[in-house]
């Protein structure tokens, strides 16, 4: 897919927003895939730059409105021969299409994890993510507020800290 993209192939290669197509390189004639489908295991999605806080490491646009879209991917993506299905945004939970993935993957019997900031998980959330993922990343960057509010700017660490024991209690 990634030659197909690179050589224009792909369908969505004239709306493409993210290649700079003067600078590609030719690309080599596509060879053919050595892994079937069904042999893949593992599935990251990102789902695109939206987020509610701006990292100050973070490189991201954080405001730009094009995410991945659901009515595509429940067209074209097969979850089956998945084992493991792992979601970034931006953030997550600041993303429609990606908090729909979520619920449209469990209901695939699949476990769905994600990294998140942390800001955005309440009670429904919580229990979402203790009954349907096998992991989450929180994004703390800090051992103390200050530095953590510095780094994560618009987080608040109360905020971040209640919503991981939020998670614990569900879990439990």
């Amino acid at each position: 897919l990634r030659k197909e993209s690179l050589s224009g192939a792909l369908k969505c290669y004239k709306r493409c927003f993210l290649l700079n197509k003067a600078a590609l390189p030719p690309c080599p004639p596509a060879k053919p895939l050595t892994a079937p489908y069904e042999g893949l295991k593992r599935l990251k999605l990102r789902f695109g730059e939206l987020c509610n806080i701006k990292c100050v490491m973070c490189v991201q646009g954080h405001r730009r409105p094009r995410t991945l879209d659901m009515a595509a991917l429940r067209l074209n993506l097969d979850l089956g021969p998945f084992q493991s299905v792992e979601m970034e945004g931006g953030e997550p939970l600041f993303i429609k299409s990606a908090k729909e993935f979520f619920d449209y993957a469990v209901s695939q019997g699949k476990k769905v994890s994600f990294l998140s900031n942390g800001t955005l998980i309440n009670d429904e959330w919580a229990g979402k993510i203790a009954r349907h993922s096998r992991f989450i990343y929180i994004s703390i960057n800090a051992a103390t507020r200050e530095t953590h509010e510095l780094v994560n700017v618009g987080s608040r660490w109360e905020t971040v800290l209640k919503n991981v024991r939020r998670i614990r209690k569900y879990r439990d």
